[in-house]
């Protein structure tokens, strides 16, 4: 394709292979674009100095055997993108089967060229022991093997089922100065690919990066997508391997003679890996068949002074030996980390969250630094082992405070065996940390040089807001000793000197002296509460949350506050706005509690009367002035200054501190029908005072009918007139000439008189008996 040519190669819809013995090459200024799903190029070989498309489409190299050739390098990979122009686009399609030798790629990249792949498949690609080739080579030098940078774009895609010596995905290599290699990953999967140590005639080499290996002048940044799955056998670095050749240049390191220090050199030459999201889980580092003691870092292995972890998951790797997350090789290298929450992580020896050899400083700070805390080690130190060995002044410094500003308290858990065993073993007697045991945290950990075993204990709140404030998770990681963080030079997580202190002062407005008592106060970071300090006269109502993260650094939305709690009786806390001394790094805020005028209200019910029924409950209603009146006062609760309720006779109801200077009204809603009368029903409460509004209710049965005291007869039924019913006794007409009172002697009534004197006799024995039975 030559200067000027636009060339699209697609197909018909049906299946076609192409071969051909030769490549395909794309000059400086052309453009070949492969867009066809159903085209396969066997032996398809691209080199470009002008712009290559693949959107669809295989270019099945066959096998093919690839060696380094010199100017211009178009022998050199299966595709080899080389040149001022040259660029590379891969947005589909798949590169497949092929094996490189040293200097050579399945996709090669140097001379200031670049490659963008934004999807499609790299698969197949193998390489034993050639050292600078890969999946992906993106070569950076000055030499006969290529002149210029060098840099690789992922956005998307897979590089998968791939194996190497060195880098099973990708290898990012800069050989000199002035030139530097590059790449930056945005997206895309790299999965699954191998590296595989070997034993030269000489010694063992180690493999290392099984999914991106880089080395001197090169960097790496990674934004999103995933390593996974990746695995080292015999080496370093599951996921990703930096190496920065300083002790190849300086055999013995920086004690050397003429060696340079680690800053000026990583000027140069700093193998850089920044992550800033993303995930590199599911990799390992094993011995697997040597012997080699080389299986460290399952996720990300350090031999660079130029590693910052800013974000993004490191979880769920394995390293046989030390860094089960990620591993510091040596001297002089430190890693810097920041926000990270380092949880869950597992060794079966020593520090499950971090284990740190004699060599290398190890400091966690609290601005922009870790939270630790809930990692395991069967041998000691749940979460931390520092090792220390006589000659060896490197220190260890642990905030007492992690990740948000929550504390972290420091306990001995188990203990390290006396020895001068630089990698440290579990002394077999010391007690384990007992959350049900009295003993007592350590002092502050700083600038240390003594050994520890360490278990952090802090609260859910505490790891709750290191989770909420976290960018970077280290967890899940497993190892023999190190499972987050295994160390054999140093850590730095967070910033120096930026610890600052919340003083908070207690005021007291229109309160006496009686009413002030001693009060608790805790420190929130947004909505979350953390510790407490206790404010009394005896500490001039004074006391200071110390070793804060700097504000500045705290998670969008979440700022420092102060709250008070149980708020004492009647009070009203006032806080006002938190004032900053950058100079002395203190923040104060000044609690006001101001007191609160207040009464109470009493409504009682009374019922009387013979018709009274005392289970019979009456609604009353009391409404306030003030609608903003809400919740719970003593037995009354309010919604906007209204509160409902029942009475019976006889109950009392009573609303406590309730606002002096508010009206009320209360009103009994029904009465049910008995004759009500209330005092005190309306009124305004005052301070220190009961009002009271009383109720009495009263209600009788209807009276009885009395008996009649009328004798006169009644008429008769018949309609007839009264006047002609005789009045006489029976028996006696009005005829008759005899006397209506009978006469001694006279037959008629003498057994009338006989029968009145039986009945009367009769009478008096029954009240006789009547009598005695009541006695």
């Amino acid at each position: 394709m030559p200067a000027g040519a636009d060339i699209t190669i697609t197909d018909d819809g049906s299946a076609h292979t192409v071969s051909s013995a030769y490549r395909l090459h794309v000059e400086a200024g052309g453009r070949l674009t492969i867009d066809g799903k159903d085209l396969t190029f066997n032996k398809g070989l691209v080199s470009c100095a002008g712009e290559f498309v693949l959107r669809n489409g295989v270019l099945d190299m066959g096998g093919s055997e690839f060696r380094a050739d010199y100017t211009p390098h178009t022998e050199s990979g299966g595709v080899v993108v080389c040149g001022e122009q040259a660029r590379f686009i891969m947005d589909g399609g798949v590169i497949r089967s092929a094996k490189v030798l040293a200097s050579t790629g399945g996709v090669r990249v140097c001379c200031n060229a670049s490659f963008v792949m934004n999807g499609g498949t790299i698969t197949d690609i193998h390489n034993e022991s050639q050292t600078d080739a890969g999946p992906v080579l993106v070569y950076a030098g000055n030499t006969l093997l290529g002149k210029g940078a060098a840099s690789f774009t992922m956005n998307g895609g897979v590089i998968e089922n791939n194996t190497n010596y060195r880098g099973g995905g990708v290898h990012v290599t800069g050989k000199e100065y002035t030139y530097r290699a590059s790449m930056e990953m945005n997206g895309g999967i790299i999965r699954n690919n191998t590296c595989n140590g070997f034993q030269s005639a000489k010694n063992y080499a180690s493999g290392g990066g099984g999914g991106i290996y880089i080395s001197g002048n090169a960097q790496v940044v990674m934004n999103d997508g995933k390593i996974v799955g990746n695995t080292v056998n015999g080496g370093q670095g599951g996921g990703v391997c930096t190496i920065d050749g300083y002790y190849n240049t300086f055999s013995g390191g920086p004690n050397s003679p003429g060696a340079w220090p680690i800053e000026q050199y990583a000027q140069y030459y700093p193998a850089a890996f920044t992550m800033n999201g993303g995930e590199i889980s599911g990799n390992s580092a094993i011995k697997g068949d040597t012997e080699a003691d080389a299986a460290t870092g399952g996720g990300v292995y350090i031999a660079s002074n130029c590693v910052t972890l800013r974000g993004g998951c490191i979880e769920n790797n394995y390293a046989e030996q030390q860094g089960g997350g990620v591993y510091i090789g040596s001297i002089p290298y430190s890693m810097r980390i920041y926000n990270a929450v380092i949880t869950g992580n597992s060794a079966t020896l020593l520090g499950g969250g971090i284990w740190a050899c004699p060599t290398g400083d190890t400091e966690a700070f609290v601005t922009n630094g870790a939270a630790i805390f809930d990692n395991a080690a069967e041998g000691a130190g749940d979460d931390v082992v520092s090792v220390k060995t006589a000659g060896q002044d490197y220190v260890l410094t642990l905030a007492d405070r992690m990740l948000g500003g929550g504390r972290a308290d420091w306990y001995a858990d188990g203990a390290l065996a006396d020895g001068d065993d630089a990698m440290g073993q579990p002394a077999p007697d010391a007690p384990r940390y007992d959350a049900a045991s009295e003993a007592e945290p350590l002092a502050q950990i700083q600038n240390s040089t003594e050994p520890y075993a360490l278990k952090a204990v802090a609260s859910e709140e505490a790891k709750a807001l290191a989770n909420a404030c976290g960018a970077l998770f280290i967890r899940g990681n497993r190892s023999e000793r190190g499972g987050g963080i295994g160390s054999n030079g140093g850590v730095v997580m967070g910033e120096s000197d930026k610890a600052y202190s919340l003083t908070v002062t207690k005021a007291w407005a229109d309160a006496e002296e009686a009413l002030q008592t001693s009060v608790t106060v805790y420190l929130k970071v947004g909505d979350s509460v953390l510790d407490a300090v206790v404010l009394n006269a005896e500490n001039g109502w004074t006391a200071s949350f110390t070793g804060l993260p700097d504000p500045s650094s705290l998670a969008d939305g979440l700022a420092y506050s102060v709250a008070e709690n149980p708020v004492p009786a009647f009070f009203e806390p006032i806080l006002s706005e938190p004032s900053l001394d950058e100079e002395t790094k203190t923040i104060s805020i000044t609690l006001t509690n101001r007191y609160i005028p207040h009464g109470d209200l009493t409504v009682s019910k009374i019922i009387s009367g013979s018709a009274a029924d005392a289970a019979e409950a009456f609604p009353f209603t009391v409404v306030l002035d003030d609608e903003t009146i809400e919740g719970v006062y003593g037995d009354m609760t309010f919604a906007g200054g209204v509160a409902s309720f029942t009475l019976r006779g006889g109950e009392t109801v009573t609303a406590v501190g309730l606002p002096a200077g508010v009206g009320y009204t209360v009103t009994e809603t029904d009465s049910g029908g008995y004759e009500a009368e209330a005092r005190g029903a309306t009124g305004v409460i005052a301070d220190g005072q009961t009002a009271q509004a009383v109720f009495s209710n009263h209600k009788d049965k209807p009276a009885e009918s009395e008996p009649s005291d009328d004798t006169s007869v009644p008429e008769p039924s018949d309609g007839s007139d009264s006047s002609s019913v005789s009045s006489e006794a029976p028996g006696v007409s009005e005829s008759s000439d005899a006397s209506s009172t009978p006469s001694t002697g006279d037959a008629r009534t003498t057994g009338v008189y006989t029968a009145l004197l039986l009945l009367c006799g009769c009478a008096a024995v029954l009240t006789v008996r009547r009598k005695g039975r009541g006695e």
